[in-house]
């Protein structure tokens, strides 16, 4: 609103035709983005943004803005990879923000601003590693449509977005086992990724061409997701060629646990059922 207004006053004797309250985006300007070293705008640069009626004060202005946020977007970028690469090498606990800073190349008090502890790294890391792991659900999601290949297929797909990062999980699991962490899969500050993994397996679920009890259903979600978890910790002590041994359990145990699915559906298991469902929500209430 002050940009717009101070343009309003600094072009009022030209024109009496109101500002498009439009900004120039980062698709507006690619070049000055695409230029790593750009820290000015050039004339050329400042015509082509003509069309936006804003003086050239203003356009500088928005311009070093987004190169200072393009930037910032880089300098994380480098500090996650750098810290990631050391928490491989050294181990968790043996790396300091310093060392990840010098490592990166920018100041102690840089590496800080981006990320307050090692912690924050760890759940930046989490949640993009999720997000790619859910991308890589989405294929087997729109053509599977038997529950034990959708339930194998996103698990698989889970272990090859993370297959790099094997060393990673090792390092971090000596922590993270502790439930009282707040990296370990089972905190309140990992909440929003468990949680997004569990509603992935609910739409697993909802695609799948099985008939499941409603009361199951209900509770499913969370339990695949605890499989998962059991998957992941065989994967990270697995040292077989490709993870074979990870992959062989995937296959066979999945076969079972779907077969599992289909027993627990029927009527006739239907005391049983509601018996083991309510051994696990009190377990869970406690």
């Amino acid at each position: 609103m002050a940009l717009r207004q101070y343009e309003h006053q600094n072009n009022s004797k030209q024109s009496s035709c109101a500002i498009r309250p439009i900004i120039p985006t980062r698709t507006a300007i690619p070049k000055l983005i695409a230029a790593p070293n750009a820290n000015h705008c050039t004339d050329n640069d400042l015509r082509k943004l003509r069309n936006y009626q804003l003086s050239d004060y203003i356009l500088r202005f928005i311009v070093a803005k987004v190169i200072k946020g393009s930037r910032g977007e880089n300098t994380r970028a480098i500090i996650l990879e750098t810290a990631l690469r050391l928490f491989r090498e050294r181990g968790f606990e043996e790396t300091t923000m310093r060392l990840i800073a010098d490592e990166a190349s920018v100041s102690l008090g840089n590496a800080y601003y981006y990320f307050h502890s090692k912690d924050e790294l760890v759940h930046d890391f989490y949640s993009r590693l999720q997000e790619s792991q859910l991308a890589a659900c989405e294929g087997i999601l729109a053509t599977e449509k038997g529950l034990k290949n959708r339930l194998s297929g996103v698990i698989r797909a889970h272990l090859a977005v993370a297959s790099p990062y094997q060393r990673l999980f090792i390092s971090l699991f000596k922590i993270a086992a502790d439930p009282e962490n707040e990296l370990s899969p089972f905190s309140r500050e990992t909440a929003p990724v468990r949680e997004q993994c569990i509603a992935r397996f609910a739409e697993m679920i909802d695609g799948a061409q099985e008939k499941i009890s409603p009361d199951l259903r209900a509770e499913l979600p969370y339990l695949l997701w605890l499989y998962h978890c059991g998957i992941v910790l065989f994967w990270i002590y697995d040292k077989s060629p490709s993870f074979v041994r990870t992959y062989r359990l995937l296959e066979l145990s999945s076969n079972i646990i779907t077969n599992l699915i289909g027993i627990a559906s029927i009527p006739i298991m239907t005391p049983a059922r509601r018996s083991i469902l309510g051994m696990i929500q009190s377990l869970k209430s406690v």
